[in-house]
């Protein structure tokens, strides 16, 4: 529910002066985030629980590893001498 409220706010907003816009953007985000299933949804996520589809929640994605910095480091160096 809150998804589909999202989306149309989203695409409501759009077609208003900017000052209106924030302030009815405002509104929906605020009843958005006292609605039930936004409130389950949250919990889940922070509690790294399943969803009613046996999905877990994916991990925020890490930051790659450079597997020879130095290596990497010398080249820079020479190109930039």
């Amino acid at each position: 529910m809150t998804l589909a409220t999202g989306k149309r706010a989203f695409y409501a907003q759009r077609e208003m002066p900017l000052a209106e816009a924030y302030d009815y953007a405002s509104q929906i985000m605020v009843d958005n985030m006292l609605a039930r299933d936004a409130e389950e949804g949250i919990g889940a996520f922070f509690e790294k629980r399943v969803r009613p589809n046996g999905r877990t929640p994916k991990p925020w994605p890490q930051t790659p590893k450079i597997p020879n910095l130095t290596a990497l480091q010398q080249i820079t160096s020479r190109s930039h001498r």
